[in-house]
């Protein structure tokens, strides 16, 4: 599966013979498909694996608490800036607006895991436990039309 997403295309010849850019079935896709392809899966998997390394060097090293919060920052700023770079290369011509929609799928996903963002003052668990699945819900939808099979 191609992580480009597909949209639905109107056809249109215009008289000139031309045929529409359309996939094998001539739509776009799916609600679940589109689900998948912007699930930015590499990008939470770095900041899992790096958050978790944080940690580790934290706990041996009791001098670095102070600065494991700008760190944690550091770290997210990078990977948020890497997600639609990343995503645009691999998706290729095309897939700019769906990069910047994993960029804020990312921010989405570490809002819900916590680290950084729990250093805020408004920040909640509550509030993180609503913001994952309601941008889950969403983005697909606002990423592109809907598709009736």
């Amino acid at each position: 599966m191609a992580r480009l997403i597909e949209y639905q295309r109107a056809e249109r010849s215009f008289g000139l013979g031309n045929k529409p850019e359309t996939d094998e079935e001539g739509q776009g896709d799916h609600f679940t498909t589109r689900l998948a392809k912007l699930m930015p899966a590499e990008a939470v998997t770095v900041w899992i694996a790096a958050t978790n390394a944080i940690k580790i060097i934290q706990e041996k090293n009791e001098g670095i608490g102070p600065h494991v919060n700008t760190l944690s920052w550091i770290l997210f700023a990078v990977v948020l800036v890497a997600t639609p770079i990343y995503h645009y290369r691999v998706n290729g011509k095309g897939g700019f607006n769906q990069a910047l929609a994993c960029a804020f799928a990312f921010t989405v996903w570490v809002f819900s895991l916590g680290t950084p963002f729990n250093t805020l003052p408004w920040y909640g668990p509550e509030l993180a436990s609503l913001a994952l699945p309601l941008a889950t819900f969403l983005l697909p939808c606002i990423i592109g039309p809907a598709i009736r099979p």
